[in-house]
């Protein structure tokens, strides 16, 4: 007890909550998760499993009688209607501790029918209740990754409060520009706004991530300050595609032709580096489906995407010193096989250090070359740098 008494409070210390979530954790003050009743705010999209689609989220004060969404080629001809779902502090009875007074609407809608590189401006909200100011975004091009660049951006370990605060103006250019700079999408593998479980402190962070997340897909797999009451405020705010079984932990997408991703979960409950039989078995089959395809439609590139590293120099994040290794023993084989007729991962994102490393390509340990030039095994990237509390 002696030595578990300044774990327990190393902790806490650590966790991400102010003197308002203190008080409504020990039931004294409500959370209201708007700032008004029904405006809607916190707007942002992911990427569905059919390129013809995009999913749009958002946070509104109170109820409102629909979840719309209206969108079309221009902001003033938002002619295709859709209305989808919404969920309150009143549907999650299951989590009434977890909420710690949190009051609020979490609405989603599909927006359908749309063409690949095109531009789209849609709003959302309720007739009575209001809709939000008009915004645009771009559906990715058919030969995004071959003959036309696909930009991802990639982020891990950011966090609500100042530290990420160049991060996320660099990526708002980024996603505002017209130009060749402009980014496509936004992953961000795990550690998200560091909220801990105060439901108060995820609200901040989706309004500071508004005016990306509003503008290009924003793609999200768990990490470990996702983890609290069962991941449940992840599992609420995101849509993420595959079987809704997986509830968001992890799945897989074509970017366009050209790409495939997978965002995978390394998180366990008891936070340790951890990937289940299960998904260990649907990364195979996922791999294998594009294996057995000719090789003329096979996508040119595989990526993955999860929150805790692989390979990392840097030991001094949590489970850093043995997690790398559970994490290869689980997986590493499945991203970089040997067998004949086997495609592997080109690269492969992570955080949970927050720093930037970089591999060569790289199997079982040993590089495979000391360049970039046709690799026949995953490189590895690290990048949790982009900010938070607990420094880079």
């Amino acid at each position: 007890i002696a030595d578990l008494i300044p774990a327990v409070e190393k902790e806490l210390s650590g966790l991400g909550w102010d003197s308002h979530a203190t008080c409504a954790a020990i039931g004294q003050c409500e959370v209201p998760c708007c700032q008004t009743k029904t405006e809607p705010e916190q707007v942002h999209l992911a990427l569905s499993a059919s390129s013809s689609e995009m999913v749009v989220q958002w946070a509104t004060g109170a109820a409102t009688a629909t979840s719309t969404v209206q969108w079309g080629l221009g902001p003033s001809s938002l002619n295709r209607t859709a209305s989808g779902n919404a969920t309150s502090d009143a549907d999650f009875p299951e989590l009434s501790e977890a909420l710690f007074g949190w009051r609020g609407t979490l609405h989603r809608a599909t927006m359908t029918g749309l063409l690949p590189g095109t531009r789209y401006y849609y709003r959302v909200g309720d007739e009575a209740g209001g809709y939000s100011a008009a915004r645009s975004f771009s559906t990715l091009r058919e030969a995004a990754g071959a003959t036309v660049p696909l930009r991802i951006a990639f982020v891990a370990d950011m966090g609500a409060g100042g530290k990420s605060d160049a991060t996320v103006e660099s990526l708002a250019k980024l996603a505002a520009s017209t130009g060749p700079d402009r980014i496509d999408l936004l992953v961000h593998s795990g550690d998200i706004g560091y909220a801990d479980g105060n439901y108060r402190s995820w609200d901040v962070f989706m309004r500071k991530m508004e005016p990306i997340a509003a503008a290009v897909p924003y793609m999200v797999s768990p990490g470990n300050h996702e983890i609290y009451f069962n991941f449940s405020a992840y599992r609420h705010r995101f849509v993420m595609p595959l079987d809704p079984t997986a509830q968001n932990m992890f799945y897989s997408l074509d970017l366009g032709r050209h790409v495939h991703m997978l965002a995978m979960n390394t998180e366990a409950a008891l936070d340790f580096a951890y990937i289940a039989p299960e998904q260990a078995r649907w990364i195979e089959a996922d791999l294998a489906r594009h294996a057995a395809r000719p090789a003329a439609e096979r996508p040119e590139w595989l990526i993955a995407a999860g929150h805790r590293p692989f390979y990392c120099s840097n030991t001094g994040g949590q489970d850093v010193k043995f997690g790398p290794a559970r994490l290869r023993s689980q997986a590493e084989a499945l991203l970089a096989p040997t067998a004949a007729g086997s495609v592997h991962v080109d690269l492969v994102h992570t955080g949970h250090t927050h720093d930037y490393e970089r591999s060569f390509p790289v199997r079982d340990g040993v590089p495979t070359a000391n360049n970039y030039s046709a690799p026949t095994a995953p490189v590895y990237v690290v990048n949790g740098a982009a900010g938070n509390r607990e420094a880079n």
